[in-house]
């Protein structure tokens, strides 16, 4: 399991669990039961990093503070699984700098948005992220100052 180093250090540190309130803290203790079951299987990574075949680590914190989207790769195609960069996507393409009770850092959330969105729409990517709408894959396109999903079509057959 690929894991951000200060993403695990933080959902790890009994001291962050501590200072939460009670409704977070099962989240603290679910990241330490898939930590104990992956054990030496844990392979921390610091900042953007080749994760070999085609898979690469984007670090986007703000949501959470080691928060990381991966790009995957096949010659000239390209994918962005951003997580959840981009959670309320109808407010926050029109508002990137909109965040959510969830972000540990929502100005820096913010910036990694914009970030996220324009390298989206500057390398021309297919993204998808844990609360896209349906078909949940889809392009990113400017509109002014704000931006746009573009959802890929939908081809059940």
């Amino acid at each position: 399991m690929h894991v951000n180093d200060a993403e695990l250090a933080f959902w790890t540190d009994p001291a962050n669990a501590a200072s939460v309130p009670d409704a977070i803290r099962p989240w603290f203790d679910l990241a330490g039961k898939v930590v104990a079951a992956y054990g030496d299987r844990v392979q921390p990574f610091q900042s953007d990093a080749d994760l070999g075949g085609g898979l690469s680590a984007v670090v986007l914190p703000g949501h959470t503070p080691g928060h990381s989207g991966y790009r995957v790769s096949s010659g000239t195609a390209q994918a962005l699984l951003w997580g959840d960069s981009t959670v309320v996507a109808s407010l926050q393409f029109v508002h990137p700098d909109a965040g959510i009770v969830f972000d540990t850092d929502s100005a820096e959330a913010a910036v990694t948005r914009r970030r996220v969105l324009d390298m989206a729409v500057a390398d021309r990517m297919l993204v998808s992220g844990t609360h896209m709408p349906f078909p949940g894959f889809g392009h990113v396109a400017t509109r002014g100052e704000a931006y746009a999903w573009v959802p890929e079509e939908w081809k059940p057959f």
